[in-house]
């Protein structure tokens, strides 16, 4: 058994050093109390430590500055110049832009704002099933073929359908506000529901008179007409007497001679984007691709002699 033993030991305290008060020559240390929670604050605190009251520091400020005899100046405030100067320049008031500048300017901001054609964002707003083929033949036609396209797919493959989706990308886009779609007469109307129903968009088939009189009269429009009749002498000249932002011509082919009054019609048309959609650019011969081309895009092939000197004697 252990005969170890514990002993408790003693220690006195020291003795507790008397704080040294304003009479013993400490330094005194300026407080503020709280307005919110009563709270003692140091006089430098410039909010409260228990409830976040923001004291008024300006005021205590000035009054120590005042107390070591700086007088401040004046707060002087420099109010803005009237509005009526604010809009004078050079004594003047400020015109207004013209209109014509102001529509400009617009349609730049509108055309910078617009994403490029690496995405379409028609898709959302068509009631079709389209398929990977028919996007990236709009894609290419948008965004490296600047809107002029010919679109030769094989039959059934969706030619109506990627001039749709192409039309209505540059619709929502604001890229275009007048499309003159010539097909076929037996088309017309099947090209009109196609397009109404599937795109959205509302077509004028143009029949009546007032049909015609209404190309020229209307800046903005949808029409579609077939080009037997709209090659005739009275249709023509109210077709020719504008620009459409949008051309789109079904059956090019029948437009591969560049002698027939069809293909000298369609070629005088002002337009800015072009589709022409056909299964059979080429028939019989090269020239045929180089009269729908030198609708697309003139000048593009050079000149008739050149091509038939370079793509036809050599071949």
């Amino acid at each position: 058994m252990s005969t170890e033993r514990f002993e408790w030991l003693e220690i006195p305290e020291e003795p507790t050093k008397r704080k040294q008060n304003h009479e013993s020559g400490a330094e005194t240390v300026m407080g503020k109390r709280c307005p919110e929670c009563n709270w003692l604050d140091e006089e430098t605190a410039t909010t409260c430590f228990r409830c976040g009251h923001r004291y008024n520091i300006d005021h205590n400020m000035a009054g120590q500055i005042a107390n070591l005899g700086v007088t401040l100046p004046p707060r002087v405030i420099e109010t803005p110049q009237s509005l009526e100067n604010f809009f004078r320049t050079h004594g003047r008031i400020r015109q207004p832009e013209p209109l014509p500048i102001y529509q400009l300017r617009l349609q730049a901001e509108i055309l910078r704002l617009s994403r490029g054609f690496d995405q379409l964002i028609c898709l959302d707003e068509i009631a079709v099933e389209h398929y990977e083929h028919q996007i990236d033949t709009a894609l290419t036609a948008l965004r490296d073929m600047r809107g002029r396209a010919l679109l030769a797919d094989e039959v059934g493959l969706g030619k109506t359908i990627e001039a749709g989706i192409i039309t209505k990308e540059l619709v929502l886009r604001g890229l275009v506000r007048s499309i003159l779609v010539l097909t076929p007469a037996s088309l017309t109307e099947q090209w009109r529901e196609e397009l109404e129903n599937k795109f959205h968009e509302s077509f004028t088939v143009m029949e009546s008179p007032s049909d015609w009189r209404s190309v020229r009269e209307h800046e903005d429009g949808r029409w579609i007409t077939s080009i037997d009749r709209a090659k005739l002498k009275h249709q023509s000249d109210e077709i020719l007497a504008r620009e459409y932002d949008l051309l789109i011509i079904d059956e090019a082919h029948k437009l591969k001679n560049r002698s027939t009054l069809a293909w000298q019609f369609v070629n005088r048309i002002r337009k800015r984007y072009v589709l022409l959609l056909t299964a059979t650019p080429i028939q019989n011969d090269l020239m045929e691709l180089y009269s729908l081309i030198t609708i697309l895009a003139p000048g593009q092939l050079g000149t008739v002699r050149a091509f038939r000197r370079h793509f036809l004697e050599q071949a």
